[in-house]
């Protein structure tokens, strides 16, 4: 093959595997193709969330396609995330977890339609950034989740 030829082939390769990427890193990631879009929900979460179950299957994605047996991580901050997936209306149960404090299952019920953010709340009242912190490295950090709509906000 002339040197011409094998640099068209190496630049169109980088260019189809560069768009793969960019497709699956900036769409919303859709956990069960069998419900429609309109019967569905979109969850954002921040960099600190990993999920890894919706209503006991198995989520994560390479390049936008479903993997078996994976997660996934969070992106953006909670004034902006950025990780979204596109889940069934209804009873929703989701297994994640938050940093590396174990995982927890919580159930919400999300509407058609609408945009949830997941937010971490400390559980106790009161409890000050010092104390959260003295918890965690003592490993008796507790936390809940929240089920922030989102739907009206920009």
């Amino acid at each position: 093959m002339k040197k011409k030829n094998v640099f068209f082939v190496k630049g169109l390769l980088l260019a189809l595997i560069t768009g793969l990427i960019l497709a699956g890193c900036s769409s919303v990631k859709v956990v069960d193709k069998n419900v429609a879009a309109e019967q569905s929900s979109v969850l954002y979460f921040d960099k600190d969330i990993t999920v890894f179950k919706i209503n006991g299957q198995k989520v994560g994605f390479m390049s936008g396609i479903p993997l078996i047996a994976s997660s996934v991580q969070g992106k953006g901050s909670e004034k902006k995330p950025a990780a979204r997936l596109q889940i069934p209306a209804g009873s929703t149960t989701i297994e994640a977890e938050y940093i590396n404090y174990g995982k927890k299952e919580m159930t919400f019920e999300a509407l058609p339609g609408r945009r949830y953010q997941v937010i971490i709340k400390l559980a106790g009242a009161g409890n000050t950034a010092g104390q959260s912190l003295g918890k965690a490295l003592l490993g008796d950090f507790n936390y809940e989740w929240e089920f922030k709509d989102i739907t009206d906000q920009k």
